[in-house]
């Protein structure tokens, strides 16, 4: 499938997310990426070419929604390759992605990087609201 097509979808369907692994602790803060979407086979084709996973999830029986995850390096790679036909979430895009690049795997991280990495969770969070306050005046 087309770069520009999948950063068009992630554009409109998409969402990146620095949270926490399973705790509400620092040390484990990760990346996440995913598409939402009614029709699976963006989705199929993106989860054969980075990875992660497809969850199923029907708002009413007659109407399935699919989301592609992944996270990390595969969430990484995949937003390296559709960032030149971002618009809507490129800036988003590039925090998370210097978000990933300072990781290093298998690394006890300091103080002063886990800092790094809120601040960068904090930038995410910031960039988000501003765009929603920026949709919110459009009305």
């Amino acid at each position: 499938m087309e770069k520009s097509y999948l950063a068009g979808l992630f554009d409109g369907e998409g969402c990146v997310l620095i949270g926490y692994r399973k705790t509400g602790n620092p040390r484990f803060l990760s990346m996440y990426i995913s598409i939402t979407n009614q029709d699976p086979r963006p989705l199929k084709a993106c989860f054969q070419e980075y990875g992660g996973g497809i969850l199923t999830r029907s708002i009413r029986p007659d109407w399935p929604c699919y989301r592609w995850q992944t996270g990390s390096r595969k969430a990484l790679r995949f937003l390296k390759d559709v960032l030149p036909w971002l618009i809507i979430k490129k800036e988003e895009a590039e925090v998370a992605i210097q978000f990933q690049e300072k990781k290093k795997k298998g690394h006890k991280r300091s103080e002063e990087e886990i800092q790094v990495e809120l601040s960068l969770r904090e930038k995410l969070l910031l960039i988000r609201r501003q765009r929603k306050i920026s949709l919110m005046e459009l009305k």
